[in-house]
């Protein structure tokens, strides 16, 4: 079955789809769209595949796509017709004859996916033969080693550390725009490169929201703020250390260049030290009462220094109107402290770097 006929047998589901679901059943309708949307993608993808030309890297990257596609359209399938089943909008009669449409979505995958199987064999076997030198001619060997083709370039990711965000974004999207992809499919992949902090973050998104602008608008909310960026570069800094019984220095040598361009490229002076310092310094209950006068959940160096007193007053009525238990439970702990002497060694080896 040809690409077009798949896409007028998707259109066609969907109408008859909707036209039985009810006000309720928002969130099968938010599924239906979702497989709409993936469909889509899928007869888009065998519209570039058939009309061609393909190479490996095309090849490989098709497979890919549609292997994912496949596994994601037959989870909502399974999804749709198990709820039109429970909820008794279909008869069986209907349910089967849907089941023939999810069928023949299946089966066109993986007809695709087995022919760009097929192609990416006799491409590889040609590349191999291209690269293999001939003793007789040797121009003609020069010449066939031009047409050995690249292999692909694996996506960065991002585990939430702030300072590496504007890079991981720009790379991600500068690879990415070599393809014409959905936002969902963008988003997909997106989704692939996250780690840690971020990717729980974009998993917390509803099922309308899934999409590459929701996601990306939500990551430049938690990671693209300028002064967190810059206290992730410093805490970096007072992270960095030489293990005295590594091989080589070059794990250090790495994160020191880094950590020396983010500080440039960041603006980072001799006040924002100081600033950090003095804050990474406080108890959580003082500094609450900092971001309580200033309004700021970081306050500048000025707004710590010109408010340190009233703060200071605020700290002592409340420590006073607890008990000691409760007291002992808002003090630093020692392993988040930061000691006088390292604070007076940070600052002469690092900051002289910088202007102040």
């Amino acid at each position: 079955m040809s690409a077009s006929e798949l896409e007028q047998l998707d259109s066609t589901q969907e109408s008859s789809l909707l036209g039985v679901l009810g006000e309720s059943d928002d969130d099968c309708k938010v599924l239906v769209s979702i497989r709409s949307g993936k469909r889509q993608s899928v007869t888009k993808t065998l519209k570039s595949i058939e009309k061609g030309p393909l190479d490996i890297i095309k090849c490989e990257f098709y497979l890919d796509k549609l292997r994912d596609l496949l596994t994601e359209l037959n989870s909502l399938d399974e999804k749709i017709n198990s709820f039109m089943l429970h909820s008794r909008l279909w008869s069986s009669v209907q349910y089967h004859r849907e089941a023939e449409v999810d069928e023949k979505y299946s089966d066109g995958i993986r007809l695709a996916i087995k022919r760009l199987t097929r192609e990416l064999t006799r491409l590889s076997k040609s590349a191999v033969a291209a690269a293999t030198p001939s003793p007789s001619t040797p121009q003609e060997v020069h010449h066939s080693y031009h047409k050995i083709t690249l292999p692909s370039i694996e996506l960065p990711y991002f585990d939430g550390n702030p300072a590496a965000y504007h890079k991981f974004v720009n790379s991600f999207e500068s690879l990415l725009s070599k393809y014409d992809l959905s936002s969902f499919e963008q988003f997909s992949y997106l989704s692939k490169q996250l780690t840690g902090p971020a990717k729980k973050l974009v998993d917390s998104l509803a099922l309308k929201d899934l999409n590459y602008e929701s996601a990306k608008k939500l990551l430049d909310e938690a990671f693209s703020d300028k002064l967190s960026q810059q206290y992730s570069v410093i805490k970096g800094l007072c992270k960095l250390s030489l293990d005295p019984n590594a091989r080589d220095g070059y794990q250090w040598i790495s994160e020191a260049r880094v950590l020396e361009e983010q500080v440039r490229s960041l603006d980072i002076k001799g006040d924002l030290f100081v600033q950090y310092f003095l804050w990474e310094s406080l108890c959580d209950g003082f500094k609450s009462q900092l971001v309580s006068i200033t309004n700021k959940s970081k306050p500048s160096l000025k707004e710590i220094l010109d408010n340190l007193f009233e703060a200071n007053n605020r700290f002592m009525d409340l420590q006073s109107n607890m008990s000691e238990k409760t007291k002992g439970n808002l003090v630093k702990q020692s392993s988040n402290a930061v000691s006088v002497c390292y604070f007076q060694r940070f600052f002469k080896v690092v900051v002289p770097w910088f202007e102040i």
